[in-house]
């Protein structure tokens, strides 16, 4: 017969052996949620106002990191490190692609005024996009540091799902012509 305290031992081993199991499956699930959210998708809380009424402040949307360069089009939401402070994110929607006209007159400001009144023009370098927010009033963007490299393109956002009542999906505009990106060239 064992021992009051061989019994105690093997319960507290047997114990172990479960606990050690549960933080190493608990590890090992942390691991592969961290490979797809630097890799595949990631959660963003947006900030800002540069994006109403499209995606207001301190809503909750997903971004897929998969999304190649080529296949960035215009419409598309994207998430990109900003050309004046490459630490901060910005959220703003593709309005040009490389070889695209895009006019602009500076205002008294130092930005630009609405697009429809734009008299120069000017073509979007290779590697890069026109970004701009949905909410001209309240946006740093391309109109005031210009076209955007590739490069620091994130994300596209794929949509916003919190708060709920808001919750949406981004849909994609087909391309015109499979074969040629840029059917304005």
């Amino acid at each position: 017969m064992k021992s009051f305290y061989a019994q105690k031992s093997f319960l507290s081993m047997a114990l172990w052996t479960k606990f050690a199991g549960y933080v190493l499956k608990g590890a090992g699930i942390g691991i592969v949620i961290s490979a797809i959210n630097d890799s595949l998708v990631s959660f963003v809380v947006f900030q800002g106002e540069s994006m109403d009424p499209t995606i207001q402040n301190n809503e909750i949307g997903l971004c897929d990191k998969t999304t190649p360069y080529e296949d960035i089009r215009r419409g598309d939401i994207v998430v990109a490190a900003s050309p004046k402070q490459l630490n901060v994110q910005i959220c703003k929607r593709v309005i040009a692609l490389e070889g695209d006209e895009v006019t602009f007159q500076p205002d008294g400001d130092g930005g630009y005024e609405d697009l429809a009144k734009l008299k120069n023009y000017k073509y979007i370098p290779r590697g890069h996009v026109w970004l701009e927010g949905d909410n001209k009033a309240s946006s740093l963007d391309s109109r005031n540091f210009g076209p955007v490299p590739l490069g620091l393109v994130r994300s596209r956002v794929i949509g916003k799902f919190y708060p709920f009542r808001s919750a949406t999906i981004f849909a994609r505009e087909p391309p015109n012509d499979p074969w040629d990106r840029n059917p304005t060239r």
